[in-house]
């Protein structure tokens, strides 16, 4: 506007409605009408009184509070967040790491097992488990091939044989667990399974499950789960 631009200094009287402008160092009045056009425009008393100041002072604080408030919300779902997932990968981590190296010696013969299996288990997968538990020959016949997983592994087998030889030690133990409670519903109805070392291997009782997680699982990866034997259907 013109008269902003004339306006070099703009003071405000109190108790009166003039306004006196002062345009190279001469006093000039303005009308009523002129006044408040130029009051309207740029009021700089009423800019900076002292109550707008403190208003303006309140806003800001409270929204710096605002903004503190939630960026402390942020840090604190951010740290929880973390904790919970550490605390995930430690559980993770403690499930799958065995104690030791399950490891099986070179020349372990499975001629026994291979007849057994094609005597007791048929073209489905099924196994007779009650014609196996009345054959007490074939039940020792079993026992006795799991004998050769007992001694201390020297010389170890390499990683093929290995491979081979825990598989099949694996779904043999889990025949033997079955016989010895048969009859029973589920694997799974009976007590730790796949968790209690009750299996001599390598000079020293083990669990299905370090066989699996400890041994197979390292060297094949998930593979393993199709080649070990639940005694459940699928």
């Amino acid at each position: 506007m013109k008269l902003k631009a004339e306006i070099t200094r703009l003071t405000r009287i109190r108790g009166t409605s003039k306004c006196v402008l002062f345009r190279n160092g001469k006093k000039r009045s303005m009308t009523k009408s002129k006044t408040r056009r130029a009051a309207t425009t740029i009021d700089m008393g009423k800019l900076f009184t002292a109550s707008f100041l403190r208003k303006q002072m309140n806003r800001r604080a409270k929204s710096d509070a605002s903004q503190c408030h939630v960026m402390m919300r942020f840090r604190i779902l951010f740290l929880i967040t973390m904790l919970l997932t550490n605390i995930a990968a430690i559980v993770v981590a403690q499930q799958n790491v065995p104690g030791e190296i399950v490891q099986v010696h070179t020349g372990i013969r499975h001629e026994a097992f291979d007849r057994l299996l094609k005597k007791y288990v048929n073209e489905r997968g099924l196994v007779n488990y009650g014609g196996w538990k009345q054959n007490s020959g074939d039940i020792a016949a079993l026992d006795d091939y799991l004998k050769q997983f007992a001694p201390k592994a020297e010389p170890v087998a390499s990683s093929n044989e290995s491979v081979a030889a825990l598989v099949n030690a694996y779904n043999a133990f889990v025949l033997q667990w079955i016989l010895a409670n048969y009859p029973t519903e589920s694997i799974w109805s009976l007590k730790d399974s796949f968790k209690a070392k009750r299996h001599q291997m390598n000079g020293r009782n083990i669990s299905l499950d370090e066989i699996e997680n400890g041994a197979l699982r390292p060297t094949i990866g998930y593979r393993a789960h199709a080649v070990l034997v639940c005694a459940a259907r699928s």
